[in-house]
């Protein structure tokens, strides 16, 4: 996966994924087909993993809406504040270089990968946004939608610019914290925004 998300399909060798997992290249052949299929294996596994972190807190948000223990607007921000926790783990990281270089090209990996997490999460957030932001509907609503979702992403797509604007070196508590307060106050004004 590391291999794949730092040189991409083309860029990687079958030798060079024996290497670095400590394995025979024959065994990529055996247990995966091929180059392609352990391709395809690995946008699975990032697929499971973030679904694994994510979705849990997407479904109980939502139950909590329905059970009226929760607003929409504060369902929304809990997302996005799970969403941005994960952004900013060091876990992340490859996982977010092998979907940003499939949003690039998108193929089969990126098929895999948006039927597994990335569709579902999406329409969760364009239903919540939807209950609060009444006043759109269609491609204006799923866009509201994109954009919330789309500042959580910034923090691992952007890091490296988002550090240097910063004048940081690393990301502590602090940052993170304010990192996490910007991302409530955007969300709340864009939520109570009108037309």
């Amino acid at each position: 996966m590391e291999q794949f998300a730092e040189y991409g399909f083309e860029g990687t060798s079958t030798r060079a994924i024996a290497a670095a997992a400590g394995a025979a290249m024959s065994s990529i052949t055996y247990q995966f087909g091929g180059k392609e299929g352990l391709y395809l294996a690995a946008a699975d596994h990032i697929g499971e993993q973030i679904s694994h972190i994510q979705l849990p807190g997407i479904i109980s948000a939502r139950q909590a809406v329905d059970r009226g223990d929760l607003s929409p607007t504060d369902a929304i921000v809990a997302i996005l504040g799970e969403m941005a926790n994960m952004m900013l783990d060091e876990r992340s990281e490859s996982w977010s270089a092998f979907i940003i270089r499939e949003q690039q090209k998108p193929g089969e990996a990126f098929d895999r990968l948006f039927a597994c997490f990335i569709q579902p999460m999406s329409e969760s957030m364009i239903e919540l946004v939807g209950m609060v932001r009444t006043d759109l509907s269609g491609r204006k609503l799923r866009a509201v939608a994109t954009g919330l979702i789309g500042q959580v992403i910034a923090l691992r797509s952007a890091r490296a610019a988002m550090m240097r604007i910063l004048d940081i070196s690393t990301m502590g508590d602090d940052v993170r914290t304010m990192i996490s307060e910007a991302i409530t106050a955007n969300a709340r004004a864009i939520l109570q925004a009108k037309g």
